[in-house]
């Protein structure tokens, strides 16, 4: 046998949502089949890997899995077949459990016309205007970066030599602003429809990212908005993921050379696969850091391994929360009760748990690794628990401290000893930790809530100040449906934000155009009707709509109205209907786009925030035009594209939008910043 059975099933680990649908498939089949469950196998040398790897697939032939490399299989056994592996010499055969997150009125359609909705945008650029304006006047550093001494916190020269890489290995990351999202990997298989300006299911990982890096820009600052952020999506729509998915992520941050990996998840089943990859990082040079459980009891698992950076949560007052996970594995704490941060579509939401206390300790991590990233990890680490300040009866963990850590960071450099405890290396922190009891008991806070209208002015477009967690849930639902809804695979799909159909699509008749403006008004007209579409009976309602994509989006919407409407209310099936309409409109930048060039930018480049990251920005923006037509019960059309380039196209931006000035000029909006559309449009594709 060759060292060929290094590689393993390619697709396996990322495949899996539900346990039972993963696994080696390449084994021959038995005759009487016995009940399987997949495991997860470990070897501690190569000739114990291709042992297990022979016995597990019978002498199949393997495809490429990605963690053979690193000695760790998965395979779909039977009971009695891996009791048979387990007696092999030098491997642990488990089965592959699932880890979770550590989270803790309307109206009618306003009929209005053209003219009404160009008057009405003006005058809410004015007050956005004047929002923005009196937030900047006004805005403060939230409680949990006074605590941390974060604020503010920097390089001395404020110039850092070199961004550190951190990975979110969370739930995905959405692209919203404030947040200056690197890249992405989505290992959730069966979710991998999923846009990528819309990763995140629940919320967890953007709310993470933001503490680590937020830029003000959404309303929420966090520790280094200087990190270079990637998201590694393992958690699912429920924030849940298999054991094998973690392992595979974990790896996958090893392999593209990320320094710090964020994860605030946990289990409280110890595996020999996770304390395998964790320390497998640990001696790439990678920090790890954990949340430490939200049970209240003994630290979870990644958190309580070696080498892992634990982070229990605070409240306010500066005392371990009463759900955070303790014990001598804990290193250091951070806030974790009554977090702003980042939620879906630039809103803000305030929330609890050790998953919003790690990425504190994360952000400090990477803000000090970045004065010289030739130091070790284990530096890193000494140097955020040993200049934490002490909390009153705690002896085995302080409280972050960035500012002193940032001030010690000189002296313990000469004193650290590489693989020495260094207990003597920094002066004890003798600064009393602050206590926030000045919090507001009224500010709306629930684990997931919105936030209030008393910040309403916080930022432009801030939808938490006008939205339910329902309507937002249900929006978001609608976002990303037709991607799982109504996707046919070919990217040809109207649903898709595309400027024509393709020759040869099943609904074609020809090489025939779709206004892509028009097709977002008819959607999200019809969705404040609740997705009633009786009263809708030709495409001249919509101005620049033809008959038969007319014809086509209202058979689409009637069936899922038909099927929906007996466990959806009316407000739920407005707001999901919306989100589709949402979809429309953020799948224009990815699929009605070209390079400066006139090349269109095709898959995989269309869904890759690297390339053309301006369309990303701007897609962010029409998101928020759009909810704020929505919230005064306005359809979204051609004018929410214009304003959402109006604030986004700058001079130096290099992608063109195909037929923008046509499509939006047919909606009604001919004449309206001819200079702005002559600039972001292009006839046609030259590719």
């Amino acid at each position: 046998m060759t060292k060929k059975y290094k590689k393993l099933t390619s697709g396996t680990l990322a495949a899996a949502l539900a346990l039972a649908s993963i696994g080696m498939q390449s084994r021959p089949a038995r005759a009487e089949e016995l009940e399987e469950k997949q495991y997860v196998i470990v070897a501690e040398t190569d000739a114990a890997y291709e042992r297990a790897v022979e016995a597990a697939l019978e002498g199949a032939e393997p495809q490429d899995e990605g963690l053979s490399d690193h000695n760790v299989a998965v395979a779909r056994l039977s009971e009695e077949e891996a009791a048979r592996l387990q007696r092999l010499s030098e491997v642990t055969v488990e089965e592959d459990f699932t880890l979770s997150a550590s989270a803790a009125a309307d109206g009618d359609v306003a009929a209005t016309s053209k003219e009404e909705k160009i008057r009405w945008k003006r005058e809410r650029l004015e007050q956005a205007q004047k929002a923005l304006e009196e937030a900047a006047e006004s805005a403060e550093p939230e409680w949990n970066l006074l605590a941390v001494g974060a604020e503010g916190a920097d390089a001395p020269d404020g110039t850092p030599k070199e961004r550190v890489k951190v990975a979110v290995l969370d739930s995905g990351v959405d692209f919203v602003s404030g947040i200056n999202l690197e890249g992405y990997v989505n290992l959730v298989e069966e979710e991998r429809h999923l846009s990528d300006v819309f990763q995140d299911m629940t919320g967890h990982g953007t709310g993470v990212a933001a503490i680590i890096s937020g830029n003000g820009e959404g309303g929420v600052r966090g520790v280094n908005p200087n990190a270079e952020v990637y998201s590694v999506r393992v958690l699912d729509g429920e924030n849940r993921a298999p054991l094998s998915r973690v392992v595979r992520g974990i790896y996958w941050c090893v392999e593209n050379g990320m320094d710090v990996i964020n994860m605030s998840f946990g289990t409280t089943t110890r595996s020999a696969a996770l304390e395998k990859a964790v320390e497998d990082a640990c001696a790439a040079g990678v920090l790890m850091v954990a949340a430490s459980g939200n049970g209240g009891g003994a630290v979870e698992y990644p958190a309580a391994y070696e080498g892992t950076l634990a982070v229990a949560s605070t409240d306010a007052r500066a005392e371990i929360s009463e759900f955070s996970g303790m014990g001598e594995e804990v290193g250091v704490a951070a806030p974790g009760e009554r977090i702003r941060t980042a939620g879906f579509f630039n809103g803000t939401v305030v929330t609890h748990g050790t998953s919003v206390a790690a990425p504190h300790v994360t952000g400090a991590a990477s803000l000090l690794w970045e004065r010289d990233l030739t130091k070790p990890a284990e530096f890193i680490r000494q140097l955020i628990e040993r200049s934490a300040k002490r909390l009153e009866d705690e002896e085995g963990c302080g409280l972050l401290d960035v500012g002193y850590a940032m001030e010690q960071y000189d002296a313990f450099a000469e004193q650290y000893e590489e693989g020495a405890p260094n207990e003597e290396a920094l002066p004890e922190n003798t600064e009393e930790p602050e206590r926030f009891d000045y919090i507001e008991e009224d500010e709306g806070y629930v684990e997931g809530r919105w936030i209030g209208k008393v910040h309403e002015s916080l930022v432009v477009n801030n939808v938490g100040a006008a939205f339910s967690e329902d309507d937002i849930k249900m929006l978001k639902e609608g976002a990303v449906l037709p991607d799982s809804e109504w996707h046919d695979g070919s990217g040809d799909n109207p649903w898709h934000g595309r400027w024509a159909y393709r020759p040869n699509a099943g609904y074609n008749k020809g090489n025939k155009k779709i206004n892509y403006a028009a097709v977002v008004e008819m959607v999200t007209t019809i969705a404040l009707k609740g997705g009633d579409v009786s009263s809708f009976t030709g495409c001249g309602e919509f101005l620049g709509l033809s008959q038969e994509l007319f014809d086509y989006f209202k058979f689409d919407i009637s069936t899922w109205y038909t099927v929906n409407q007996r466990f959806k209310t009316e407000r739920e099936r407005k707001h999901i209907l919306y989100g589709c309409g949402i979809h429309v409109l953020t799948d224009i930048f990815a699929h009605s786009t070209t390079n400066e060039k006139g090349d269109r930018i095709d898959h995989p480049d269309a869904d890759d925030i690297t390339k053309f990251s301006r369309r990303h920005k701007t897609a962010s923006q029409a998101v928020a035009e759009a909810l704020d037509s929505l919230r005064t019960g306005r359809s979204t059309d051609g004018l929410d594209i214009i304003y959402a380039l109006k604030k986004t196209y700058l001079s130096d931006t290099k992608y063109h939008l195909i037929n923008v000035k046509q499509y939006v000029a047919e909606n009604g909006y001919g004449g309206m910043n001819e200079a702005l559309l002559n600039r972001v449009n292009i006839n046609f594709a030259i590719n």
